[in-house]
């Protein structure tokens, strides 16, 4: 039986159980952790959840760590020793964890690879690489750059603001330039162009803003949802208040299949080993405009959105990659 440890940000063992207690979207992610560690010991993985500091590099094992065993979380306090890591640390961290992690990663392999997910949770670097087909995005340090810059616009023209890192849409604000001169913000950001933005041509609703994440899998494919803003809300993020729903792969249009296609070439460039989402909206005339990469797609919506047989087939994809690095360990 090979282990995998999942890492991740900030210390719960003080907690009674991982993931936190109150918000429905935590909720949802415990469960669907739960479902995986289930099925992972039935293909052969035990699933165990750390947090990335108490890894002790001397014995390159996890000092302590949490599992799911029998219908409870439990805690394991003595060293938990990987064949393999997945990261889901948060982005913010991305970089001041890298050093550590590459070291790790030297012994024990890391899904996805840190350079992967340092360059990539970045919104910057995101821009820089794919800048073709996201909104015109400026990066600026300080508050004198912010005013110089959007001094370029109308006053009554929409902007967005946003962290150069994060999730959730935390730190994003959609609003006019006459507003956002009121508003505090914490350098750096990046400030993008708005679009107006519809549906998704052929499947959302009349009225809908709604985005468009599809989940891939070493470049491929597997999954697509849809994310519907909350009535006079610009945001599609579900803790903003969006619903979401599952969208057939084969529903999608061809037009944002032409467009990905290029991007994950791009991508190519990292290898097999990858998971990872796009996120697209839609310009009024239909065509797609990419908004971000997530290196970390979460579990909670595939959950909330699926069957048992979805869900299993969609963990499945995980759990194959990880049994394949798990016999790569070199420690």
């Amino acid at each position: 039986m090979k282990r995998v440890v999942i890492i991740y940000s900030d210390d719960d063992w003080h907690e009674e159980i991982p993931f936190g207690k109150e918000k429905s979207s935590d909720i949802a992610t415990r469960q669907a952790n739960e479902k995986l560690y289930q099925q992972g010991l039935s293909q052969g993985l035990e699933f165990y959840r750390a947090e990335l500091k108490w890894f002790n590099d001397s014995t390159n094992c996890f000092d302590r760590a949490w599992t799911f065993v029998d219908g409870n979380w439990v805690k394991i306090n003595q060293p938990i020793c990987p064949d393999v890591i997945y990261d889901k640390t948060k982005g913010v961290y991305d970089y001041l964890d890298y050093d550590l992690k590459v070291k790790i990663n030297g012994k024990i392999p890391i899904f996805n690879h840190p350079q992967f997910q340092t360059l990539l949770s970045d919104k910057l670097n995101q821009y820089l690489i794919f800048g073709e087909w996201i909104p015109r995005t400026k990066f600026i340090a300080d508050e004198e750059a912010f005013y110089n810059y959007i001094d370029k616009y109308e006053a009554e023209s929409k902007l967005v603001i946003k962290p150069t890192q994060g999730s959730g849409g935390d730190g994003v604000v959609i609003d006019s330039v006459v507003n956002l001169k009121e508003k505090h913000v914490n350098y750096p950001i990046l400030v993008q162009d708005y679009v107006e933005a519809s549906g998704i041509p052929g499947i959302s609703e009349n009225g809908e803003l709604a985005d468009l994440r599809l989940n891939y899998f070493n470049h491929k494919p597997v999954f697509a949802l849809s994310r519907v803003a909350a009535k006079d809300s610009l945001l599609t993020n579900i803790s903003q208040g969006a619903e979401a729903k599952q969208v057939a792969l084969s529903d999608i249009p061809e037009i944002v299949w032409l467009t990905a296609e290029k991007i994950v070439e791009k991508l190519k460039v990292f290898g097999d080993r990858t998971h990872y989402s796009l996120d697209f909206i839609f310009s009024e005339n239909g065509e797609p405009v990419m908004l971000e990469m997530n290196t970390k797609p979460g579990f909670g919506l595939i959950f909330l959105l699926t069957g048992d047989k979805e869900r299993k087939e969609y963990f499945n994809h995980l759990i194959v990659e990880l049994k394949n690095l798990a016999d790569k360990k070199r420690v």
